[in-house]
Formats: C-alpha cells, structure tokens, sequence
C-alpha cells in the first residue's frame, strides 16, 4: 500500500536523520556535544500538553490511509474488513459531533486505491490508482450536491502528482510527455466552478527535493531551479501575483509556507539526502536563527500557524506574532508515527503498531484508532 510505503521511507529518514539532529526532552538548550563536534541538541521544554487537544476515534474498517479533516468532518480512504488483500477503495466521510460514517465513493476492483485527499467546505479532491500505481486520476467531488468529475486521466503517478485544494481552485505539479519524447513538468491550477485549467508555471528542473507543490491558508509554494540557482515561488491565490526568493545552498526544495514564513531544506548537491533547514521571513527578505528550534529534517507538515516536523519525536512549532515557538512535541507512544496535516491547525497521527502485526488477520479485522490534534484553541 502507498501509505505503509511512505511510512516505510520516513522511519528510513529518521534513522539518518538522528545521525544529524538529537531532540531530547528538557529544557530547551542549544550546545556542541564535544569541542570539535558540529552536531546540535536540543533539548526540547513542553510547554504545551498536547494531550488535551486529543481527540481518539475509531473507524471499523481494516485500513484507513490519507485521512484529512476539515471542520467538523474527517474524510479518509477505507478498506473494508473481510478481505486477504484489502484496497482502500472507499472514500468515506465521518461527521465527528453526529458520530455519523457515510460512503461519498467507492472505486470498484480488488485492487483499486483512493489517496491524497484535500478538502474544505465546499469540495473534496483526490487519486485513484489500480495497483501497482503507475497511472492515476484525479476525482472531485462538490460536497453541495455530491456531483463527481474526473479531472485528470489516466495520468503517470508520480509522487508530485498530490492534488492541493485552497478556495475553488485544485493545485499540483504535473509531469508530461513532449511529441519529441521529453519530459515537461508544470503547475496546473484548475478551477473547480468554472473546469478551467490554468499553467501557473513550467518547472526546469524536477527532483525528489522539490516534486510537490504545497498550499496553506491562501498561499502556494514551490522550487525550481532558473539558470544556476534554485528559487522558492510563492503564489497569493487572492492576487494572483508571485513572488520569488532564492535558495543559498545548491538545491532547494521541501518547501512550506506559513504565517510570513518560507520553510525550505537546502543541499549541498542534487543527489544529497541530508539537508538543512533554512526559514526566510517573507516580510524582511531575511533569514531565521534556528538554534533555538528543533525543525531541521526533511519533512515538515505545516497547517494554519503550526508545524510539525517529522520523523522522529514529532516536535510543534508555532508561528504568534511574527515569531516562531518551540511548543513542545507530540505524545512520546507516537515518534516515528506518520502524520498528515489538516486545514485549518489540525493534525492526524496513526496510532502505534508493532511491526509486522498490520499484516496479520488479527490487526486487518480490527477497528482503526486515528489520533486528531485540533490546536485551533492554540491558534487563538
């Protein structure tokens, strides 16, 4: 399954990250461990217990993968139990006050899959792909009316091809083939009220650093590398104007956005996997001292005004102010845990299970625990 793949990918990074990067519980502190040593810790104060923005809810199917909440629902693709080799081929929508569980879609075929969910109030966008995933298509759905289109077909599934919803209008990056064989990559914005599809940029340069794009509250953010350098774009989806900053290191990518804030991983080379955090302030142009933070790695989740990095102890960051804050890290029973974000302050964490026991009959025919973290509260 793609999920169990990624998760797989992330707990590899984790072990190569901690080669770098040490964040331990206590105080936070920022030191060498020995005078000629470049390796940082920091110690992490929880300042914040995350436990009290836990919600717990179970979900009775034997496998639950891209869950995104948005207000008072939380929409994931299912499995249903019974089955030796279960597809998540349900698209389900779960009403969190009315504790109600409702099939939107469902793709038929043993070996069809529903992932990337994105939504909001007025539509929900996703993939559907028939193992093994090399080509895909992309479905909406306008929740007034329940009314389905496909709005990409047949397309070759690359990791980049992860649709983002903001407003009315579907972001990705998306990969074609020339009439001359050659490789051209894009991103598209289409509009879900009028089905317009719209070129925002054509992409010089694709790799796994910078093979998605990324959306928060109002904004769209990308790399790409123009001439000799790699620059971050940001796109205001309410002025239609974008902006660019460029990286200093050799390759940039991994790029998010929040609150004035531009997070990026830079690399010494196209082929690194280890890189180093760089936040610019979109305001002063200038960059962010990161010696009190523990944000580096390459995968970060933002939603509203929090971040959260992963893997491994699953610190959160909040931007308040015009200031980024240690808060603390999620529950220790979930390092290493995948997590996906939410719109708006939210997140979802799997809960924990012994490896090798997810393929067992025993786990596939019981009911899914999912942990939400609302931190709305917090944004306030």
């Amino acid at each position: 399954m793609r999920f169990r793949e990624i998760t797989s990918l992330l707990l590899l990074l984790s072990l190569m990250l901690t080669l770098f990067t040490s964040c331990k519980s206590g105080n936070t502190d920022s030191s060498n461990s020995d005078a000629g040593s470049t390796e940082q810790t920091v110690n992490i104060k929880q300042r914040v217990n995350f436990e009290r923005y836990k919600k717990e809810v179970k979900m009775p199917f034997a496998i639950v993968a891209s869950p995104f909440k948005y207000g008072d629902f939380l929409y994931f693709s299912a499995a249903e139990k019974g089955s030796a080799d279960p597809a998540t081929n349900k698209l389900i929508k779960c009403d969190l006050k009315a504790k109600v569980i409702e099939t939107l879609y469902e793709i038929p075929g043993e070996r069809c899959n529903i992932s990337d969910i994105s939504a909001n109030e007025n539509y929900i966008v996703w993939m559907a792909f028939e193992r093994p995933a090399l080509y895909a298509d992309m479905y909406l759905m306008d929740l007034k009316d329940g009314s389905v289109k496909m709005i990409l077909n047949d397309k070759e599934f690359t990791f980049g091809l992860a649709p983002v919803l903001m407003d009315d209008c579907v972001y990705w990056l998306e990969e074609n083939k020339t009439s001359d064989g050659k490789t051209e990559n894009m991103i598209v914005c289409y509009n879900c009220k009028t089905n317009d599809r719209i070129e925002l940029q054509k992409l010089n340069q694709v790799s796994m650093h910078n093979d998605r794009v990324f959306a928060n509250e109002g904004f769209v953010v990308w790399a790409d590398k123009v001439g000799s350098s790699y620059y971050y774009f940001l796109f205001n989806t309410k002025t239609g104007k974008t902006a660019s900053y460029k990286a200093k290191g050799e390759v940039g990518g991994n790029v998010q956005y929040a609150k004035g804030f531009i997070f990026a991983t830079e690399f010494d080379g196209f082929d690194d996997i280890f890189g180093t955090t760089r936040i610019i302030n979109t305001v002063t142009g200038q960059d962010v001292d990161t010696s009190s933070l523990c944000i580096e790695g390459d995968v970060r989740l933002v939603s509203g005004s929090f971040i959260v990095s992963t893997p491994g102890l699953l610190p959160v960051h909040q931007i308040k102010d015009g200031e980024i804050k240690l808060l603390g890290t999620l529950p220790d029973y979930l390092n290493d845990r995948a997590v996906f974000a939410s719109q708006p302050d939210c997140f979802i964490c799997y809960e924990e299970v012994p490896s090798g026991y997810e393929e067992t009959e025993e786990y596939l025919n019981s009911d899914k625990k999912l942990y939400i973290f609302d931190l709305g509260k917090l944004a306030k």
